[in-house]
């Protein structure tokens, strides 16, 4: 049997009741959240990403990256250095020995002394082949940032997304408790008076005991994506961060398959890392193959006193036999790398079409379910709390029928917060496999 406060509550009680739950009414559709504390920043989207793109860190690394490997192409491009060698010097005369015109003053007569300078004269276009090789690994650096960016954007815009979600459900949440705190109070004292009975008291106290609960992990969340975020957007401030832009769904995609599969094959950093890895090692065995033919060492030599002539000077030219070693073992495992480059490369582009189909899959089927959650029906549900509200108001309905709305109504809610979520998560997921924003 229904149990109604209406003939024990004096007209006093029921002005303080209703007028603390239509102050909770209006809270349900008011944002309290810390975006308004004095100790909160509150950043969009956009500021977020921009102050990341300048600030973060892993991507200065990997600028340094890229310088290192246009250093490499420069320390390709320079020749052997040539050596010159001195040898033969006598400090001391050796008898016997033959006399000849000093060196400097009337020292030298007696001194022998050989100079020699060689050159290394690369062949084949060994050098040539280096710097193409160098200018690859350099593309592969700039490819590697590209992805490292891709994979750091998508994991900082499904943090903001999350943070969003945390908010609205906070400010959710943050209203029912308020709501129920108050109403716990004056439940309280209206029991100890005898005017209702321990368990409506208990019941609404015990819902706002869950609401606190549900409130402090919603908080406690939050800090673990700020805390996050903050650290992508190298931020050390002590300010929290709220993230103005709202949890909303401005039009659904529509799925373009065929072109998506192609954009991504082409804008992927990761397809066309894999695609210059195939070129690198083509390189890797131009290279290597252009080892197998000797390089050429020339040598201008100079030598007093050593032989029939007192002041000598001569050319000579050297080359190695490439009879043994004709770096044979160096161009297989080139062949092989090639090999294995093709087969990561045909394995990414699977990859990719699969991960693209499952993407657009899960993307209609959150539009689906978010169709019928929200729009009418989502207004049919606020319209409804409005009427339960006002029904508890008026006493027409108990605790426990108000209670069991509000937490279906909160499920509701929550659920239609979770597929909004999970549906711009999936947009960042389509965007993230298409290697661009849609």
């Amino acid at each position: 049997m229904m149990y109604s406060l209406r003939p024990i509550m004096n007209q006093t009680q029921m002005m303080d009741m209703r007028y603390l739950l239509v102050i909770g009414a209006f809270m349900m559709g008011t944002f309290h959240s810390l975006a308004q504390d004095g100790t909160s920043r509150a950043l969009a989207k956009g500021e977020i990403e921009q102050q990341f793109l300048s600030t973060n860190l892993t991507l200065l690394a990997g600028k340094y990256q890229i310088e290192q490997a246009r250093a490499a192409i420069l320390q390709a491009r320079l020749w052997p250095n040539p050596t010159f060698s001195i040898s033969e010097v006598n400090l001391w005369r050796n008898n016997p020995a033959e006399t000849m015109p000093p060196i400097v003053g009337k020292w030298g007569k007696h001194q022998q002394v050989s100079m020699e300078l060689e050159q290394m004269i690369e062949t084949a276009g060994k050098r040539q082949k280096r710097i193409q090789l160098e200018r690859l690994n350099l593309k592969s650096k700039e490819l590697e940032f590209e992805e490292t960016l891709r994979n750091l954007k998508f994991d900082l815009r499904e943090s903001i997304i999350e943070l969003q979600a945390l908010q609205v459900q906070e400010t959710l949440y943050q209203s029912q408790f308020e709501l129920f705190n108050n109403l716990s109070e004056v439940f309280y004292k209206h029991w100890k008076e005898g005017n209702v009975s321990e368990m409506e008291y208990v019941r609404i106290h015990s819902e706002m005991l869950s609401f606190q609960n549900e409130l402090t992990e919603i908080r406690n969340d939050k800090l673990l994506r700020i805390q996050k975020i903050k650290t992508y957007i190298n931020l050390d401030e002590d300010p929290l961060i709220v993230i103005a832009d709202t949890l909303a769904i401005d039009r659904f995609v529509i799925p373009q398959l065929l072109q998506w599969k192609l954009d991504a094959l082409e804008n992927r950093a990761d397809f066309r890392l894999a695609s210059n890895q195939v070129e690198i090692s083509r390189q890797q065995l131009a290279v290597e193959e252009a080892e197998r033919k000797p390089n050429v060492q020339l040598s201008l030599g100079y030598d007093r006193g050593g032989n029939i002539m007192q002041d000598f000077v001569g050319i000579g030219a050297s080359i190695d036999l490439p009879i043994f070693n004709r770096n044979q073992g160096n161009i297989k495992i080139a062949r092989l790398d090639i090999e294995k480059s093709n087969a990561a490369l045909t394995q990414n582009k699977l990859m990719i079409v699969n991960e693209l189909d499952a993407s657009v899959t899960r993307l209609a089927q959150l539009q689906s379910i978010i169709e019928k959650l929200g729009g009418q029906f989502e207004n049919q549900l606020d319209q409804s709390l409005e009427k339960y509200t006002r029904n508890f108001q008026n006493r027409t309905i108990s605790v426990l029928e108000f209670v069991d709305f509000v937490s279906s109504y909160l499920d509701n809610k929550k659920n239609l917060i979770d597929r909004k979520e999970q549906y711009l998560k999936t947009i960042e997921e389509l965007q993230y496999v298409i290697g661009k924003d849609i």
